[in-house]
């Protein structure tokens, strides 16, 4: 599994080539901690081939992840290269809340082209992540996903349900086995020291396969994180982690 959290993106490069936002929202929003505060595309063009065309990368920047999120976005084309002779484009249609491209050590020019779902409305970009992914490795096949309902519910002696309705959050929680000490602790000093439980970042369970299950924008939400040394030689370490969704 794949993490990312170290947002390399500049706003002072976000440029519409083709489109504009809504007077008010600056670029810088993108690297808001909350979602839902993107900004409003409007996509130019007549009928069905309305987009919207945006540059996220001015020059070389040291970076193998992009990722982007949004609404009313049908489809992303990522396009990079240091020349017109040597630009590369990768489709990806949205069927998940992210995508995620990867490219070998250095990005160059990035553009992106936006296609909306519905022409009428504006798409929302909610954030951009340009940066380095961290893998950790050796995850148990079988991580466990589910919802959690922070909804205050209470009855009535009647049996009437009563409560207030909270947003219901997606929570994985994963095991990591035998995993050496030098890569440990670059998990430790690299992430998850800097990340705490307060900082959300990007979390991708299966990084080959986000067409299927899609990488989830929360926290850490483990209180205490417990490294267990296994009897072997040399060192090797148990350990769990568990994200919770952030909006």
């Amino acid at each position: 599994m794949n993490v990312y959290f170290n947002n390399k993106f500049n706003p002072d490069h976000f440029n519409f080539i083709i489109g504009s936002t809504l007077p008010g929202f600056t670029p810088d929003r993108l690297l808001s901690p909350y979602l839902h505060y993107g900004i409003p595309i409007m996509p130019e063009g007549p009928g069905f081939i309305g987009e919207a065309v945006i540059q996220l990368v001015v020059g070389e920047l040291k970076a193998d992840t992009i990722v982007v999120s949004g609404e009313n976005i049908d489809k992303v084309v990522f396009q990079w290269g240091g020349t017109l002779e040597n630009t590369y484009e990768s489709e990806v249609y949205f069927e998940t809340a992210s995508h995620i491209i990867k490219k070998a050590n250095t990005i160059y020019n990035v553009r992106v082209r936006l296609f909306p779902i519905d022409i009428e409305q504006p798409m929302v970009l909610n954030a951009v992540y340009v940066g380095d992914h961290l893998t950790i490795p050796n995850m148990k096949s079988a991580p466990e996903v589910s919802d959690d309902l922070f909804s205050n519910i209470e009855r009535s002696y009647e049996g009437f349900a009563l409560g207030y309705g909270r947003a219901i959050l997606e929570v994985i929680n994963a095991d990591f086995v035998r995993i050496e000490n030098d890569i440990l602790r670059e998990i430790r000093n690299k992430y998850i020291l800097k990340v705490g439980n307060t900082i959300p970042h990007w979390i991708d369970l299966y990084p080959e396969a986000d067409d299927k299950f899609s990488a989830i924008w929360g926290t850490l939400n483990t209180g205490s994180i417990k490294y267990s040394k296994r009897i072997e030689y040399p060192f090797f370490w148990d350990f769990k982690l568990s994200w919770t969704e952030a909006k």
